[in-house]
């Protein structure tokens, strides 16, 4: 049952490297059943549409209702088992080691919730991910709310679990690497619902789109879930203009287990940077909940998004 008191501080003791990676590994696996259990039947049910405000830093999104059941499941999970965590949320942060966090959670506790308000048929998600201090992975959950299965990422290996009938889990195998945008097999995936979004990436690729096969495809949706598609294989590359520190790292460590790259670009002379966690986002919330890439790349191979970076130059040149 879920504690809808505030989500205030829960300090816990310091605990050994291994118990925090095990504690937080078994978070991800009862937040995977936490969350189907509560928001699968209010997504049948098209419950939890009301809006609670605008998201910070970014006024065309809104909070909705269903929106902040995610965060208060992840607050009784961490308080129960004590583990001191700092939880980086769309709309908020919170502390609950008093001042001493040995592990950084990122949620975005439902994702596609633009769709879902308008009540498209879209597929919703609920993305867990964890960090250590250092900024290094530990892992992260896709969950699926409408199909009820999660895409679980624990010491490097990808699996889906079944979470209506707790089945036994089916491991992601790593999908065959693509190199070029001319290959049939590849999905590029951006997020095309709003202007905002989709005028710069249709200027900015226009080259692209006319040198991609027949058999190519462009996915018009994004966000933290698709990491999970990223691992399957399902997308080749992720490609967005002005993407949230908040819709990258939720599910970002499944895509780096499966082998994917994850680059911010310059917009200028298109050199690529690894993406990772920042570790000063601890000290500095504010920059992980109003800070964005300009130009992101997560590609399932480095030719593959060097490519696409050649793309942009050449729009860019013109």
């Amino acid at each position: 049952m879920i504690n809808s008191g505030e989500l205030g501080r829960s300090p816990g003791e310091q605990k050994s490297p291994k118990e925090v990676r095990t504690l937080t590994r078994n978070i991800f696996l009862d937040y995977a059943a936490v969350a189907n259990q509560t928001l699968h039947p209010m997504v049948e049910a098209g419950q939890g549409r009301s809006s609670l405000g605008s998201v910070p830093g970014r006024p065309d999104d809104e909070q909705l209702a269903v929106d902040a059941m995610g965060e208060y499941i992840l607050a009784n999970l961490i308080r129960d088992v004590h583990l001191p965590a700092f939880v980086f949320g769309e709309h908020s942060t919170h502390d609950y080691s008093d001042g001493n966090p040995q592990v950084a959670f990122t949620i975005d506790a439902f994702d596609n919730t633009s769709e879902y308000e308008r009540g498209l048929d879209t597929p919703v998600y609920s993305v867990l991910g964890a960090y250590n201090p250092d900024g290094s992975p530990i892992g992260s959950v896709v969950v699926d709310i409408r199909g009820q299965k999660a895409y679980v990422s624990i010491r490097k290996e990808n699996y889906i679990t079944d979470l209506s009938s707790k089945a036994m889990h089916q491991t992601i195998e790593t999908p065959k690497a693509i190199t070029s945008v001319k290959d049939d097999r590849l999905t590029i995936a951006t997020y095309l619902g709003s202007n905002e979004y989709n005028l710069k990436f249709f200027d900015n690729f226009r080259y692209l789109l006319e040198d991609m096969p027949r058999k190519g495809r462009i996915y018009g949706n994004g966000g933290s879930f698709i990491y999970a598609f990223l691992a399957t294989g399902a997308v080749g590359a992720y490609v967005m203009f002005d993407e949230p520190n908040s819709e990258i790292l939720p599910g970002l460590p499944i895509a780096l287990a499966a082998g994917c790259v994850a680059s911010s670009v310059n917009l200028v002379n298109g050199d690529a940077e690894e993406y990772k966690f920042d570790p000063e986002f601890i000290t500095s919330p504010e920059r992980y909940t109003n800070g964005k890439v300009d130009l992101f790349i997560a590609a399932r191979t480095p030719e593959l998004r060097d490519e696409i970076i050649g793309y942009y130059l050449k729009s860019k040149r013109d």
